[in-house]
């Protein structure tokens, strides 16, 4: 790849992030309340899935139990 290409590639970026934010917005928008609460439950979901693959990974060594209590000690104490 060439530097000029790279540059023309790193360029675009914030053009398809708007873009992309665009499109999520309005999708958001048309979304009814409960269609917005299932989309953040099916989001906690899935972050709590990959959080405990991840302390899985982690610790092998752990039973399922020790793994989901270190998850929800993480989560519950979890600042953004």
């Amino acid at each position: 790849m060439k530097i000029s290409e790279v540059k023309l590639e790193l360029s675009m970026k914030p053009v398809v992030q708007s873009l992309s934010e665009k499109i999520r917005t309005e999708i958001y928008k048309n979304m009814t309340p409960l269609q917005k609460w299932e989309e953040a439950y099916r989001l906690r979901l899935m972050a709590w899935e990959l959080k405990s693959a991840g302390v899985k990974a982690q610790y092998p060594e752990w039973s399922e139990e020790e793994v989901q209590c270190e998850v929800r000690r993480i989560f519950l104490y979890a600042v953004t």
